[in-house]
């Protein structure tokens, strides 16, 4: 099979961590695998994985360039990964002759799926959420969703990396509970980090070992590294470290004391078999445990669907103080987690679910079935 992936670009952040993970798979099961792109950092993972680049914005202005760069590997499918690459993909399959298929990584408000005519017959949705957010008013039928799943990579991410030397890089204490949040720095997203900055005096006044690391990049990040300033002013102390973006993010996560994500960045920290808080765009999930796995599945880890509370500092300062208070419970529940998760999500069958869509998708049936659209 010969799958071509369109996504805008390839720089730090979850959609793309799973396009490089889903690349190399395909890759390894002897499939050829294009991405074409504007590029990124991430240019150098696809690569590795043995895919090939098209380093081509996916723009309409760049139809042309992009028909001619792919023409002499008919390529038999195009899978877009973004509503605007996908209005591009689109096109470029109908012109190329290939199949079509779009997943989907996250909410929309309705009058962007009113609006939106990219839809392939058969779509991708990453959790429950995103499938009901694309089956709502404006959307399209739940008959033609397949429920997918975000696949971790556990060679990479596992439990036990070393991680002292990267504690002395950052300068933090042998005593120091590193809190790790990781994600990119921008709307939403900041904002759970803002309300972790204001919850730090609170925090370190019950545990003066905590520290807590801003780990991303993005537009919010100076006034990430304000908001930090302050936050060591009011404990008189270090509190809070905006780190900036890292590539070795397993070890960051085998450093933490416990981490707090969202979405796939969530799902990695757990396979590390950290204690995992929960929080993102959407709202406050919580401590994420083998009962509610599933539960914070359906909303990826407060990246997609609706959620009771908002990510707001009592809610999260009450969520680390409970892990923290009760650390040794709280990392025998992550380590019984890590090994459900290395089990049931790993890269190999997320790669045997996506393969399935394709097949159907090339023998002329787009439309999942009831059954095979739930996981």
């Amino acid at each position: 099979m010969k799958v071509l992936h369109v996504h805008p670009k390839i720089g730090i952040g979850g959609v793309e961590t799973y396009l490089c993970r889903l690349i190399g798979e395909q890759v390894r099961l002897g499939h050829t695998v294009g991405l074409l792109t504007a590029g990124g950092v991430f240019e150098e993972r696809v690569t590795a994985a043995g895919g090939r680049l098209f380093l081509i914005p996916p723009r309409k202005e760049h139809l042309e360039a992009a028909l001619e760069a792919m023409a002499p590997h008919q390529f038999d499918l195009i899978h877009a990964h973004n509503y605007r690459a996908a209005r591009f993909a689109r096109a470029l399959a109908a012109r190329a002759g290939a199949r079509y298929l779009m997943s989907v990584h996250g909410p929309r408000w309705f009058w962007h799926r009113l609006l939106f005519r990219g839809w392939s017959d058969a779509v991708i949705a990453m959790s429950e959420g995103d499938r009901d957010n694309i089956t709502s008013f404006g959307g399209i039928s739940r008959r033609r969703v397949h429920l997918s799943f975000y696949g971790i990579d556990t060679d990479r991410f596992r439990p036990g990396l070393e991680t002292e030397s990267l504690r002395a890089e950052l300068g933090l204490p042998k005593e120091a509970l590193p809190l790790v949040y990781i994600s990119r720095f921008a709307h939403q997203k900041a904002g759970v980090a803002l309300e972790l900055l204001r919850a730090m005096p609170r925090i370190c006044a019950a545990e003066p070992r905590a520290i807590l690391l801003l780990v991303g990049e993005g537009p919010m990040e100076d006034q990430l590294r304000a908001g930090a300033e302050q936050a060591n002013r009011q404990a008189g102390r270090q509190a809070a470290l905006v780190v900036g973006p890292r590539r070795d993010i397993e070890r960051v996560m085998n450093l933490g004391a416990l981490v707090i994500a969202a979405a796939n960045t969530a799902l990695e920290a757990i396979a590390c078999g950290t204690p995992t808080l929960a929080a993102g765009r959407t709202g406050y999930f919580g401590q994420v445990t083998v009962d509610n796995l599933e539960a914070a599945r359906a909303v990826c880890f407060a990246d997609h669907g609706r959620l009771a509370h908002r990510a707001t500092e009592p809610h999260l300062a009450r969520g680390i103080l409970e892990i923290l208070s009760n650390r040794i419970a709280a990392q025998a529940a992550a380590a019984e987690l890590s090994a459900l998760v290395a089990d049931r999500y790993n890269v190999a069958r997320m790669a045997e679910d996506i393969e399935g869509v394709y097949q159907r998708a090339l023998n002329g049936k787009g439309t999942p079935s009831q059954a095979e659209s739930v996981v």
